[in-house]
C-alpha cells in the first residue's frame, strides 16, 4: 500500500464525443502539469479498430476515443495480442452500432452506425456481439440418455437439461466434432465459418470449463423446428461470452511536458481463468512500467484487464444468468507516478463504449468472400433474408471496394437454399463495367453444404479493375417436420 499521496488536485470533468457522455479525472500535478485520465470498457472489435483505417462521419468520431494514443506494454495488452493473433477471425459486419454505459449516473444508449462509413470495412474479433445469439455447437460430449435418444431417433421432444461446461468439455475437440459428424452427417469443414463464431478452440485455450458456472450448457436431443436459426436437438446451445477491454487513457492537458514515471493501483499477476468479483480487489501496489514522458497534447493507452461475459438471455426458454469472468494479469490504476510523488484519483470513472457489430449469425443462408491480400475468408453474414419461400423468391446486391472474385454460398441451418443465377459486375478504372455470370445452372444447398462462385478476372481487367458487386437469385425454404423426420431416418439407420 502506498503510504503517502501528492497534494494534487483532481477534478472531475464531463465532455461529450459523438454524443457518448464521457467522465475523466483532471489532475493538477503542478504549475503547467496537468494529467487527464479517463477509463473506458471496450469491445475486442472496437479497441482493435485503433489500430485500423480512420472511419467516415459519426463511426469516426466513436473511433477517436481509442485511436491516436502511444499504446505502452502492459502484461494484458501481452494477452490480448496473443488471443488476437492465435484466434481471432475476419468479418465484414452487417449491422454496427455503438452501446455506452455510465453505470455511476445510470446513463446509457445506443445508436445504429449501419451506412455511416463502416460499408466495407473489414474487422476481426474473437466472437459475435449479440447478445441474443445461440449457437447449436457440435463439440461437446453428449451425455448417454441424448446420444441414445439421436441414434434410436425416440422422438421430437427429446430430453433436455442445463448444466455448467467443465474442463473435460474442451479435451479432445476435434474427437468430439467427429462424434457430432457420425450422428448429423454435418460436413465439419463446410460449417467452420460457423465454428469460427462461437471460437471453441479460444474456449478451450483459456479453460473456460474451469470456472464453475462460467459456460452454461443446454443439452437437447430429437428434432424440431424453430425459424430460420431452428437446429436440430442433439448437442449443446450456449451463448459465446464476448471479450472486453478495460483500458486507462492518460492525456498531458498541460503546457509543459509531463514525466509519467509508474502507475499504481489493484494488481494481480494471476494469468488463469477466474471469477470476476469486484468485491475482492488485488493489492494495490507500484505496476512497475517504463517511465513516459507525454508532450503537451500527447496521451498514452494502457491495457488493464480482459473480462469475458455473456449478458443475461433466454435460450429455448431457459434463462440464462449473465456471467463473467477475468483473464490474464489485471493492473488497475488509482493513480500515476509524478517526481516521485503518488497522485491519486479520488474513485473511478466509469465508462464503457462497445462498438458491437452484429454479425447475423444463425440466420440463412451466408455468404463469405475471399480475400487475395490478407489470404483469408471475410464472412458477411446472411444473404436473401426475405427470400423464405419459391414464391418470394429474389435478388440480393453485396458491394465491395476492391474486385472480389471468389465467393463461398454456405447452408448453415436446417433449410434448403436454392441459387437460380450470380452474377459479378467489376468496375474499372475509367467507370466503364464488365459484368460476369458465375452460375451456369441452379444449386442447391442444405444444411452443411456450400458452393464456390468464382471467377478469373483477364490480366487486362484484373490491372484496372477498382471496386466489385455480387448479386444472387435464389431462395430458401425452411425444412418441414416431414423433412426434418427424413433426414433423422436417413443419418440413424
Amino acid at each position: 500500500m502506498l503510504a503517502s499521496r501528492a497534494n494534487a488536485l483532481c477534478d472531475v470533468w464531463r465532455d461529450e464525443i459523438a454524443g457518448v457522455p464521457t467522465k475523466s479525472y483532471q489532475c493538477t500535478v503542478s504549475e503547467g502539469q496537468v494529467l487527464t485520465t479517463t477509463f473506458m470498457r471496450l469491445s475486442d472489435v472496437m479497441f482493435d479498430s485503433a489500430g485500423g483505417a480512420p472511419l467516415d462521419g459519426p463511426a469516426g468520431e466513436y473511433q477517436s476515443l481509442v485511436r491516436g494514443h502511444r499504446l505502452i506494454e502492459t502484461p494484458a495488452l501481452e494477452t490480448f495480442s496473443r488471443l488476437f493473433e492465435t484466434h481471432s477471425f475476419a468479418f465484414e459486419p452487417s449491422n454496427l452500432e455503438v452501446e455506452f454505459d455510465m453505470r455511476g449516473q445510470g446513463l446509457s444508449g445506443r445508436e445504429d452506425l449501419s451506412g455511416a462509413g463502416t460499408e466495407g470495412r473489414r474487422w476481426r474479433t474473437l466472437g459475435v456481439w449479440d447478445e441474443t445469439l445461440g449457437l447449436f455447437m457440435p463439440a461437446f460430449p453428449l451425455p448417454a440418455v441424448l446420444r441414445r435418444a439421436i441414434e434410436n431417433r425416440s422422438g421430437v421432444a427429446g430430453p433436455r437439461f442445463l448444466r455448467h461446461a467443465t474442463a473435460e468439455d474442451f479435451r479432445d475437440l476435434d474427437a468430439k466434432r467427429q462424434e457430432y459428424v457420425r450422428l448429423w452427417g454435418a460436413n465439419v469443414e463446410d460449417r467452420a465459418d460457423l465454428l469460427s463464431f462461437g471460437n471453441l478452440d479460444m474456449l478451450a485455450d483459456i479453460e473456460a470449463g474451469s470456472v464453475e458456472g462460467f459456460l452454461p450448457l443446454l443439452f437437447h436431443a430429437g428434432f424440431g423446428q424453430d425459424g430460420c436459426s431452428g437446429a436440430a436437438r442433439g448437442g449443446a446451445l450456449y451463448v459465446p461470452p464476448a471479450l472486453y477491454v478495460d483500458v486507462a487513457v492518460c492525456r498531458n492537458d498541460g503546457a509543459e511536458p509531463a514525466e509519467i514515471e509508474d502507475m499504481f493501483g489493484a494488481a494481480e499477476t494471476t494469468t488463469r481463468l477466474r471469477p470476476y468479483d469486484p468485491a475482492t480487489p488485488p493489492r494495490e501496489e507500484r505496476f512497475g512500467w517504463r517511465p513516459v514522458t507525454l508532450a503537451p497534447g500527447e496521451s498514452l493507452l494502457a491495457v488493464q484487464r480482459l473480462i469475458f461475459g455473456a449478458r443475461p438471455t433466454t435460450l429455448d426458454e431457459e434463462t440464462i444468468p449473465a456471467t463473467r469472468a477475468v483473464y490474464g494479469p489485471t493492473h488497475l490504476p488509482k493513480g500515476v507516478i509524478v517526481k516521485g510523488q503518488p497522485v491519486a484519483f479520488d474513485g473511478r470513472s466509469h465508462n464503457a463504449v462497445i462498438l458491437a457489430s452484429y454479425a447475423n449469425c444463425c440466420s440463412c443462408p451466408y455468404l463469405e468472400s475471399w480475400c487475395p491480400r490478407a489470404e483469408e475468408w471475410i464472412d458477411h453474414g446472411k444473404v436473401l433474408a426475405e427470400c423464405d419461400a419459391p414464391e418470394r423468391a429474389g435478388s440480393e446486391t453485396r458491394h465491395f471496394r476492391d474486385a472480389r472474385c471468389r465467393f463461398r454460398i454456405s447452408e448453415r441451418e436446417h433449410e434448403d437454399t436454392t441459387l437460380t443465377a450470380a452474377r459479378l459486375d467489376v468496375t474499372l478504372d475509367d467507370g466503364t463495367t464488365r459484368v460476369f455470370e458465375l452460375l451456369d445452372a441452379p444449386r442447391r444447398l442444405t444444411i452443411g453444404e456450400s458452393c464456390e462462385l468464382a471467377v478469373e478476372l483477364p490480366p487486362g481487367i484484373a490491372r484496372r479493375a477498382r471496386s466489385s458487386a455480387l448479386t444472387l437469385w435464389g431462395h430458401y425454404e425452411k425444412f418441414t417436420q416431414a423433412r426434418f423426420e427424413a433426414r433423422s431416418l436417413a443419418l440413424t439407420t
